[in-house]
């Protein structure tokens, strides 16, 4: 309700007690009609003073009781209106209150809300935190790993590059020993006057160095290769018996010469020495191990030979000679290395050979390994698997192929 209404109510209120006053007027008149009526009966005559004394006193009783009505008619009429008011006003206030009350009902609302948001943002925040701290540790520990690898990677470039000069300044040393033997020989065979003795001698001596230096060509051209992997490889059908007999013979004469005993083992029967596989690379790996087996065997024997272990064939080439430290074992395969540097300074050679071996006997799907005894001898064996073996007999004669 508003001020308009106050006042609408407020006037109405006036009009309806003017309206009760009339009425109490008209009521207490014909009261007094009825008394005045009543006392004629009643009272004598009286005087024409008395009778102005008489009338005045009644116009002043009804004058009083008037007023006595108006009085209650204005306090009822006043007691109403302040009643209104202060209902009104209650209303009011009770209405303010209600909506104050909704109002902020529904800041709380969106003050909550915005709390919900922001503790959402909050954690949102505090994951991103989170997985910003982990990357970071992530990226320094990767950081740090990289560096290491980078600085592993510069040792090792570096020691590679310092082994490399070393082996390329001793194969220059080994081209030209053999090279030396044989310009020098050669120049003496043609230019003095020699006895048939002394030629023989001398062009022993030239195609000893010959071959040893066709050799060392050979060696450097194939771990090229292999390290290029530039290799092909040719399978046929291949006699083991007939290698082993041909690398016996081949390497006699060098065992001889040391006092070593150099012998074949031979456990297969004749219907499963046959097997399928690159010729040329197995002989360059059995021959590769007798030499060194030869070269650091200074006295007892070497054996070469061939078996079966359940699915696969085993072949193997066993000395007496120095054996390897252990230490030196998870290197001796590499094609260059420090063991193998010292190696080829100590006893001679380019120090590649049992790099070529390992890298030939993958070739041909095999693995490699051996067994070892500082003092006491090496034995090397490798095995090539069960898909290579055919198992039949050939007429293959005992001439190296």
């Amino acid at each position: 309700m508003g001020v308009k209404g106050i006042w609408v109510l407020f006037i109405s209120m006036i009009l309806s007690s003017q309206l009760a006053g009339s009425q109490s007027l008209k009521i207490a008149g014909l009261n007094s009609s009825l008394y005045m009526t009543r006392s004629c009966i009643t009272v004598p005559m009286f005087s024409g003073r008395d009778r102005t004394d008489v009338l005045r006193k009644k116009a002043i009783t009804e004058l009083s009781v008037d007023n006595e009505n108006s009085l209650v008619v204005l306090v009822h009429s006043l007691a109403g209106l302040i009643f209104v008011v202060i209902a009104v006003s209650l209303w009011r206030i009770l209405r303010i209150k209600n909506k104050n009350n909704e109002l902020l009902e529904e800041k709380n609302k969106e003050i909550l809300k915005k709390n919900r948001l922001i503790s959402e943002q909050k954690e949102e925040l505090l994951t991103q935190a989170e997985e910003l701290i982990r990357h970071q540790e992530n990226l320094e520990k990767l950081v740090e790993e990289r560096t290491d690898d980078l600085i592993r990677a510069k040792e090792k470039a570096e020691g590679s590059d310092k082994l490399k000069t070393e082996f390329f300044n001793n194969l220059s040393h080994e081209i030209r020993t053999p090279l030396n033997a044989i310009v020098g020989f050669t120049n003496i065979l043609t230019t003095y006057h020699v006895t048939q003795e002394e030629k023989d001698m001398y062009a022993g001596i030239v195609q000893e160095s010959s071959d040893k230096l066709l050799q060392i060509l050979n060696d450097v051209i194939e771990i090229s290769e292999l390290n290029t992997k530039q290799c092909r490889i040719f399978n046929n059908k291949v006699n083991l018996k007939v290698v082993f007999t041909n690398l016996k013979n081949k390497y006699s004469e060098q065992a001889r010469v040391k006092n070593l005993e150099l012998s074949l083992s031979e456990n297969l029967p004749e219907d499963e020495i046959i097997i399928l596989t690159d010729k040329y690379r197995l002989k360059r790996i059995l021959g590769r191990l007798i030499e060194n087996a030869i070269k650091f065997t200074e006295a007892g024997y070497v054996e070469i030979g061939y078996r079966r272990i359940d699915k696969e064939i085993e072949l193997y080439v066993k000395d007496t000679g120095i054996g390897i430290d252990n230490e030196k074992k998870e290197k001796i395969f590499d094609s260059f290395s420090q063991e193998n540097i010292q190696i080829s300074r100590d006893f001679g050679g380019l120090g590649i050979g049992l790099a070529i071996a390992k890298e030939n006997v993958k070739l041909l799907g095999g693995r490699i390994g051996f067994d070892s005894e500082k003092g006491k001898g090496t034995t090397f064996y490798f095995y090539l698997p069960l898909t290579l073996y055919v198992g039949q007999k050939t007429e293959l004669s005992f001439e190296d192929h």
